[in-house]
């Protein structure tokens, strides 16, 4: 998805902006649904999602846009019962060291398992 983004430094805020707003700035997100399910709060999705460019709260922000707010995101998400964060998590990243200019990875598995996710409250 591709939509501009436009972030209230008053309220540390960002939304998707409207055609032509000044001081938008331009972002890109590609996302794919790993796979969908049932929980009590309401129908969700395993996401995988790329931040193509980085702007401060894109993934979450794009995502509320088209309908897929991130469980536990206080902000732009919807609040679970159990849930103290927001579920979103970075399993690998790739760059190029600033020194060095080699490339780094990391990986980290996500702090929870993908079989507990359907038991999700509201």
């Amino acid at each position: 998805m591709q939509a501009p983004l436009l972030k209230d430094a008053r309220t540390n805020e960002v939304r998707v902006a409207t055609a032509g707003a000044t001081f938008a700035r331009a972002a890109h997100t590609e996302a794919r649904v790993m796979r969908t399910f049932s929980a009590p709060l309401g129908r969700c999705a395993l996401l995988a999602a790329w931040p193509i460019t980085g702007r401060s709260h894109q993934l979450r922000v794009h995502l509320a846009h088209v309908g897929l707010p991130i469980v536990g995101d206080p902000k732009y998400g919807v609040r679970a019962q159990g849930i103290h964060r927001p579920l979103l998590h970075a399993r690998a990243m790739r760059f190029a060291d600033p020194h060095t200019s080699e490339a780094v990875e990391l990986v980290c598995p996500p702090p929870w398992r993908d079989a507990d996710l359907p038991r999700l409250r509201p």
